[in-house]
């Protein structure tokens, strides 16, 4: 069980340095304003935490599953701004405010989790989006118009 464990956390830790060396490159990227090579290494940064966080919900969840979950599901959050930033400088407005409103949406969902730490860690993490989503200027009606679910999260 402790070598299972330790193997465990050994996978998570280095999943967690696969995404931070991808949002580094990005972030380098995003400052030279190569804002394509940015997008590209965002969205495989997203990958690699939506990855981990469906492997840790499709196997049984346990305090240190719990805990990876819990990291991967703010690194995504992250991600996910990360893109929208990226959108943004493109000035492609409409799609970054859909990416938050996306993140939004995933983690709302994930709060209604059987497991309520799980739910916890979503619910925190669904306020954060929301607040992206907001500061993002989600009140466009055009970035909004594409959202099957805007008018049910804006009430």
């Amino acid at each position: 069980m402790q070598s299972q464990l330790s193997s465990s956390l050994q996978v998570h830790q280095q999943l967690l340095l696969d995404w931070q060396e991808l949002v580094q490159s990005a972030n380098h990227a995003f400052i030279a304003c190569q804002y394509d090579v940015a997008l590209a290494s965002y969205q495989a940064a997203e990958l690699t935490c939506a990855n981990q966080m469906s492997m840790l919900l499709s196997n049984k969840l346990d305090d240190v599953s719990i805990n990876h979950f819990a990291h991967c599901a703010a690194a995504w959050v992250v991600t996910m701004h990360n893109i929208a930033d990226c959108l943004t400088a493109k000035n492609l407005l409409a799609q970054a405010s859909l990416q938050l409103y996306h993140a939004y949406e995933a983690m709302t969902r994930l709060t209604l989790h059987r497991n309520s730490d799980i739910a916890k860690i979503a619910t925190r993490q669904s306020h954060r989006c929301y607040q992206q989503w907001l500061q993002h200027g989600v009140t466009s009606e055009a970035a909004l118009s594409d959202s099957p679910l805007a008018s049910r999260v804006l009430h």
